[in-house]
């Protein structure tokens, strides 16, 4: 399965891993960049990646925060919309 997950901090890190060694494809992206994400991406066989991309090429999407404020953390799966094939909202 094409993952995409967002957030690269100790949860996001732990679900690439995870992810990972469980044999799927993963896309790893945080807001400072792809190339922030070397060290994770060679450990692991994940792909650094931009948010924007790893949004676009996974079927189920991951992102995590933490939340200083309240300190935990958050974390939410998703799958991605499918859209009809010739790219116009259904109606109706």
């Amino acid at each position: 399965m094409k993952i995409g997950i967002i957030g690269a901090g100790h949860i996001g890190g732990t679900l690439t891993r995870r992810l990972r060694a469980l044999g799927h494809d993963v896309a790893v992206a945080n807001s400072r960049g792809p190339e922030t994400l070397g060290k994770l991406a060679a450990e692991t066989g994940a792909h650094a990646v931009t948010v924007r991309e790893a949004a676009r090429r996974a079927s189920r999407l991951g992102a995590s925060r933490r939340c200083a404020a309240e300190g935990r953390a958050s974390v939410g799966m998703t799958r991605r919309a499918a859209h009809p094939p010739s790219g116009r909202a259904r109606t109706g």
